[in-house]
């Protein structure tokens, strides 16, 4: 029935939030104990973008989003651990997707000589500049406001503790009402 449908799809979130706070706080156990390991091999980082990508597109959809990508031509490849970028991409663009009721999210690749940058772009809620300096803290919220936002507060310590094991770095610019970029750059291949 209808009924059963609906409950079995909520049971099914729920857990579904609850594999991710377990991971998310195993995780950062890891990192604070130094035992975060990295699988470092060369990776195609146009591959990882649309794949991300094409796993919220359905999501976006339903909202009423639309995500795109700013890719380069060619490949870019750079040495890092691909499940790890998909874990901080997966987490950028999600949030900008909780945080986003109408525009757009835009993924951007951009190959420097130093290595790439990546940016996640939205026409979301933003935040406020006061909430900047405390954001990649653990257990932090920003835009609780919004109803029916959940989250560990984990995703963002998590995201940037990925990226400077990686040698890189990650950063964000926002403005209330106007929407939020987080952007990182990692080392190009040795």
């Amino acid at each position: 029935t209808d009924k059963q449908r609906e409950y079995l799809s909520m049971v099914y979130k729920s857990a579904g939030r609850l594999e991710r706070l377990v991971s998310d706080l195993l995780d950062t156990t890891k990192i604070d104990l130094g035992k975060f390991k990295l699988n470092i091999e060369k990776v195609e980082v146009k591959k990882l973008v649309h794949s991300v990508s094409d796993s919220f597109k359905e999501s976006a959809t339903k909202k009423g989003i639309r995500i795109s990508e700013k890719l380069p031509d060619k490949d870019v490849t750079i040495e890092a651990d691909a499940d790890k970028i998909v874990q901080v991409l997966t987490n950028l663009v999600g949030n900008a997707l909780k945080f986003t009721d109408k525009g757009d999210i835009e993924i951007s690749l951009l190959e420097k000589e130093c290595g790439i940058e990546c940016y996640v772009k939205d026409t979301g809620i933003g935040i406020d500049q006061k909430d900047i300096p405390n954001l990649f803290s653990k257990y932090k919220q920003f835009g609780r406001h919004k109803q029916g936002i959940k989250g560990s507060g984990l995703g963002l310590f998590i995201s940037r503790s990925i990226i400077e094991m990686h040698k890189g770095s990650l950063s964000v610019e926002s403005e209330l009402g106007k929407g939020t970029t987080f952007k990182f750059c990692l080392p190009r291949v040795q």
